[in-house]
């Protein structure tokens, strides 16, 4: 009994000292809407170009080609404060917008792409996220991206 209660005790103390893996959280870019005239959405994380959401062609309407909705899942391998942003050729310029992800162990984040001609980050909840992932006839999923890239 006594060598048992040293192990479990030994175990514990251990355990508690070992280092962690490392901090690990996830965070899905869903998009809103099937995309008008961008095939190609470069997604950057804190100002400089990490990946991209590669949209497949869908459909041409009214001579303006449509491409399919996809989700993103991008793997964030620190805690920390990450801006997520990215900069398209628009029909009025450059489209640009940001969003901030205070990342923590474990969590998930869920991001959606809002486009019908306005491309804006929202932030979903867990719930309206999680559903929006369960409706898989409707997406195209990207390969998965590491941050940083290994």
């Amino acid at each position: 009994m006594k060598k048992l209660f040293t192990i479990g005790l030994l175990s514990l103390v251990f355990s508690l000292f070992a280092p962690k893996a490392s901090a690990e959280s996830v965070v899905y870019i869903i998009m809103g809407a099937d995309m008008p005239t961008v095939s190609n959405i470069p997604l950057s994380i804190n100002g400089k170009q990490a990946c991209s959401m590669d949209l497949k062609f869908k459909e041409k309407q009214f001579k303006v080609n449509i491409y399919r909705r996809a989700i993103k899942k991008i793997i964030l391998n620190s805690e920390d404060k990450f801006i997520l942003s990215y900069d398209i050729p628009w029909v009025d310029g450059i489209r640009h917008d940001e969003i901030t992800i205070d990342a923590v162990d474990g969590e998930t984040y869920y991001i959606q792409l809002i486009s019908k001609w306005n491309l804006n980050f929202k932030r979903l909840k867990e719930k309206d996220g999680i559903k929006k992932l369960k409706k898989t006839e409707d997406y195209d999923f990207l390969p998965d991206y590491v941050h940083p890239a290994e």
